[in-house]
């Protein structure tokens, strides 16, 4: 039996066994700050940026929603100690305007000085939805869908939020993108606010990333976009 002894922990070959991944730790910030690797192996980030204002005439009609925020996931070797800075997208809103506010990025600073960043969708207009946000510097990059220019259903975003329902007078937001083929996951996108109906106040896109339903004649203006969100997993392999 002695023998036996110098393989345990070996492969069937006498190679050590290569080291199975652990779930460290998952982190899900708000805001400005930096995280801290807690742990030798890889990192797993999913990022989606903030929805856009809808657009708001008082009287009129024909106003846009704003557009689904993006998202993007990388995968991320990492060393402990390392550093991560990120800034993740708040809420868009303002004062109800005809041209609404774009949704601001969500970012994340990588050691090596990479950025990635899921792009806020843009701002609706009179006739013309917000563009859904595109995002870069990640192994799987995705476009929040537009919202609807005139009456019309926004854009379901790729893999996340469907848009926001028209309502035949104005526009509804685009959905943001999303992760959902990968199953379940905390971070889902959000779907578009509806258009609003005459005198209503244009409805909120959902967060994660949903962008604003557009309307006119309201008291309170055009629909805010969603906020945007960040999750990270720390794994090691050691």
């Amino acid at each position: 039996m002695d023998g036996v002894k110098g393989l345990v922990g070996q492969g069937m070959n006498g190679g050590k066994k290569a080291p199975s991944p652990r779930l460290v730790r998952i982190d899900r910030p708000t805001g400005t700050g930096v995280l801290v690797a807690p742990c030798n192996g890889f990192a797993l980030i999913y990022a989606i940026g903030a929805g856009g204002q809808g657009s708001y005439v008082s009287g009129g009609s024909g106003q846009g929603g704003g557009g689904g925020g993006g998202a993007t996931y990388r995968r991320v070797p990492i060393n402990i100690g390392q550093v991560l800075a990120y800034n993740v997208a708040t809420a868009t809103s303002g004062p109800p305007v005809a041209n609404g506010l774009s949704g601001q990025a969500t970012t994340v600073v990588l050691p090596n000085g990479n950025v990635m960043s899921a792009g806020g969708g843009g701002g609706g207009a009179t006739s013309i939805g917000g563009i859904g946000g595109g995002s870069t510097g990640g192994d799987n990059n995705r476009s929040g869908g537009d919202g609807h220019p005139a009456s019309g259903t926004g854009n379901s975003g790729a893999f996340g939020g469907n848009g926001g329902i028209g309502n035949g007078v104005n526009g509804g937001g685009g959905g943001a993108a999303g992760f959902s083929e990968l199953g379940v996951l905390p971070v889902s996108a959000g779907a578009g606010g509806p258009g609003a109906v005459d005198p209503g106040s244009g409805s909120p896109g959902q967060p994660a990333g949903g962008g604003g339903g557009g309307c006119a004649s309201a008291s309170s203006g055009a629909g805010s976009g969603g906020s945007g969100d960040l999750w990270i997993e720390w794994i090691q392999v050691e």
